[in-house]
């Protein structure tokens, strides 16, 4: 019983870490197509 109870645990932090990093690279490419924007706003001017 104990051992499933800890199992589930790391089952939870490896799902919870997993969501982290998604996160983290959906806000890559965020921070990456608005820094394409600003370029491209230098280059019209």
């Amino acid at each position: 019983m104990n051992k499933d109870h800890d199992h589930d645990k790391s089952q939870q932090q490896r799902d919870a870490e997993e969501m982290q990093s998604d996160m983290r690279g959906e806000q890559r490419q965020e921070d990456t197509s608005a820094r394409k924007e600003e370029d491209d706003q230098k280059e019209g001017m």
